[in-house]
């Protein structure tokens, strides 16, 4: 069996730091799987039929003369 070549030396210094952010995604989830959340109700619900043209972002407006349907 040959051993992988580990490629260059800055390499290792990214593959730890995936693994060290793999790690820690790993526990956030864990936490959140840990909540107790039966009975809560959300805080907000995203209705966006319910959400203005003035209070979409400006990048989400439609352009003078385009559509507001016409997709984006």
């Amino acid at each position: 069996m040959t051993t992988p070549d580990p490629g260059p030396p800055e390499a290792a210094g990214r593959t730890a730091a995936v693994a060290a952010t793999a790690d820690h995604v790993l526990s956030v989830l864990g936490s959140l799987r840990a909540l107790d959340l039966d009975g809560v109700r959300p805080a907000a619900a995203y209705r966006p039929d319910t959400v203005s043209p003035e209070a979409r972002p400006l990048e989400a407006r439609p352009l003078e003369g385009e559509r507001a349907d016409a997709a984006v």
